[in-house]
């Protein structure tokens, strides 16, 4: 199971958002922790993510902003073979959901989310197109 934890000041921006798109994912062996931070109860990103972390239940988190959409209904579908792949890695180390990263001077997008009420592409998941 993947624990899905966002901090949510506005609803309305989570209901036009990451609620909307989760519910087009064909993948549903997940749980969606909202930290409700609409009255500003936590002083730091940190502390409001730890309280998600606290009541996660997933063998993996994944954090994310409420007002994100995946491009397709197959995104954490994708991701969980990516865990798959990451969980056969003999590093004790495995971090994954990176939005960007650079290669020497040029910049590797490795997610297929869009951000924002634009909703701006934010990049490609496994660097595909």
């Amino acid at each position: 199971m993947i624990s899905i934890i966002t901090v949510v000041n506005n609803n309305t921006v989570l209901k036009n958002g990451l609620d909307k798109s989760l519910a087009q994912q064909t993948f549903s062996n997940f749980e969606l922790i909202k930290i409700n931070n609409e009255a500003g109860e936590y002083k730091s990103m940190v502390e409001a993510l730890e309280q998600g972390i606290s009541q996660a239940n997933g063998e993996w988190i994944y954090f994310i902003h409420p007002d994100i959409a995946f491009l397709t209904q197959y995104e954490l579908e994708k991701m969980r073979h990516t865990i798959e792949e990451v969980e056969n890695l003999e590093s004790n180390i495995k971090i994954i959901g990176v939005a960007g990263a650079t290669e020497g001077r040029e910049r590797k997008l490795i997610s297929a989310i869009v951000h924002g009420k634009n909703q701006s592409r934010v990049g490609e998941w496994g660097g595909e197109k």
